[in-house]
């Protein structure tokens, strides 16, 4: 037996699978809100495209805690957090810069433009039939929305921000200033015609 474990073809050797702690490429959020399934794991900033352009590096990961509903009219809520550390560049400072964003998920999955519509006031709407989708395509708007303009703080106080030295005014002079004191001095006459 111990010469043919995990080797033999008669009967292979199932172990349990191991948690890597990363969640599924697709979902089905219908089939996730029937159930009112929760799901935390990890999403590679990688599935995220977009926020990939956006941001200095596309490496780790996007932490997700995501509860899933339906309610009486059949539509899907998302609800969760995301937390993932980027390097993103300040556009105060121009520096990269180590920054932990957090992003509150609050979504609901319609299956129609109209019903989107209805909803505009009251909840950010994603019109989503019933097939399968990336969590990616679910969560990467909130992300990109979510990225700071000025990573550092406010512009003001940002503690990398190049320190603005200014020297004597300049000042500007006419290419005529010249020909008026010339003509002050009398040197030249005004000729009116």
């Amino acid at each position: 037996w111990h010469k043919c474990f995990d080797r033999c073809r008669g009967a292979p050797y199932h172990c349990a699978p191991m948690s890597t702690g990363t969640l599924a490429e697709e979902v089905q959020p219908y089939e996730l809100g029937a159930r009112s399934a929760s799901l935390q794991g990890r999403i590679p900033v990688a599935c995220f495209t977009r926020l990939s352009t956006l941001i200095e590096r596309s490496e780790g990961s996007v932490q997700a805690d995501l509860r899933f509903s339906l309610d009486e009219h059949g539509r899907c809520y998302v609800d969760g957090d995301l937390r993932v550390g980027l390097e993103l560049q300040c556009l105060g400072c121009v520096q990269i810069v180590a920054h932990v964003l957090r992003v509150g998920i609050h979504l609901v999955l319609v299956r129609s433009d109209e019903e989107a519509t209805a909803l505009m006031r009251s909840a950010d709407s994603i019109v989503q039939d019933n097939q399968p989708t990336t969590l990616a395509a679910l969560l990467e708007d909130d992300l990109i929305l979510a990225l700071p303009e000025i990573v550092c703080g406010d512009l003001a106080n940002c503690p990398n921000r190049p320190l603005l030295e200014y020297g004597e005014a300049v000042t500007s002079t006419s290419p005529f200033s010249a020909l008026g004191s010339l003509i002050k001095k009398g040197s030249l006459k005004k000729r009116v015609d």
